[in-house]
This record gives structure tokens, C-alpha cells and sequence, in this order.
């Protein structure tokens, strides 16, 4: 099949479950809450990680990008302990940013937040990476994740060589 936005058709009518790459990419999107917020999107801060920091394990095991030729890389990098730390990162960082403008600015992504995320990364390959790309990556994600959540979904397009996450609305059927 052909790459791109997947639809689940119901009983009533359809709704966006995902991104097909090959095979389908993620789980239905609901918020796992009692309460509507955005979270539902929240791929858009790993994606935000993918596109600017160049790390996001949780992107490499949905898109089966695993590090397999190097097990140190797939065990320590790519496994599951990598995975969690990144789960729980974009969860305290959705925590976070209701009391931070919903990190749509960067100024709003303090000292505090970014040893947040470092402390997340510690021992991890993104460890090393300065508070100022943590910064662009966190504002990124949320930008997108905002305007999935305001446009009721869309496309977004992760460009690692300019480090950039891109929204693009989806087209009218």
C-alpha cells in the first residue's frame, strides 16, 4: 500500500488512526485521559526530537529503524529502557507546558525545563545535546502537536538535515 494518512472506517463514519509507512504506524489516537487535551498528538514531540536533536528511540521502534547492526546501539540506544525515558519525558514535558504557553514559544522553555530533559537523556546518546537545540526540539513538537490538536489532524513533515518539524493541513477530501 501506498505511504501516507491512515483511516479506521466505523460503523458511522472514519477517523485518522495513524501514518502508514509500509505497514501501520501507531495506535488509534485518543487522549488516555479523562480530560480532552491535546495529548492524543503527542507523536509530534518525538517528532520534534527526531527532526532537530537527530534522537527519538520511541520514532526508531514505530518506523522499525532499530539500530540492529550495532547491538550495543539496539540494547542501550534503542531498547526499551531509551523508549521509556523518552515516554516519560514527553509526559512531564506535557505536564510542563500548560503553565509555559503550551511551549509555543521558545522563550517560555526555561533552565528548568531543559535540565528536565537532559536528565531524561542521561546516559543516552542525547545526553550531550546543548539546552539551546532541547529548546528548538520541545518548542517544535508542541507547535505541532497545537496545531494537529486546532485542525483536528494533519501532516507533519520532519526535515533532519535543516532540523525543522513541519505542519501541513490535511488536504479537503
Amino acid at each position: 500500500s501506498v505511504p501516507g494518512p491512515v483511516t479506521r472506517r466505523t460503523l458511522h463514519d472514519a477517523a485518522l488512526a495513524g501514518f502508514q509507512a509500509g505497514t501501520e504506524l501507531g495506535d488509534p489516537l485518543t487522549d488516555n485521559t479523562r480530560r480532552m487535551d491535546a495529548y492524543r498528538f503527542h507523536d509530534a514531540i518525538h517528532l520534534g526530537f527526531m527532526a532537530v536533536l537527530g534522537w527519538s528511540p520511541v520514532m526508531r521502534a514505530l518506523l522499525r529503524l532499530k539500530r540492529k547492526s550495532s547491538p550495543e546501539a539496539d540494547e542501550c540506544e534503542d531498547g526499551a529502557r531509551a523508549i521509556f525515558a523518552e515516554e516519560g519525558l514527553a509526559a512531564m514535558l506535557s505536564r510542563l507546558a500548560p503553565g509555559r504557553t503550551g511551549f509555543l514559544s521558545q522563550t517560555s522553555i526555561d533552565g528548568m525545563v531543559i535540565e528536565v530533559a537532559k536528565a531524561a537523556a542521561t546516559g543516552l546518546e542525547a545526553e550531550a545535546v546543548p539546552g539551546w537545540l532541547w529548546q528548538s526540539a520541545i518548542h517544535q513538537g508542541f507547535c505541532a502537536m497545537h496545531l494537529l490538536d486546532q485542525n483536528s489532524g494533519g501532516y507533519l513533515v520532519a526535515d533532519l538535515d535543516a532540523r525543522e518539524l513541519v505542519y501541513r493541513k490535511l488536504l479537503a477530501a
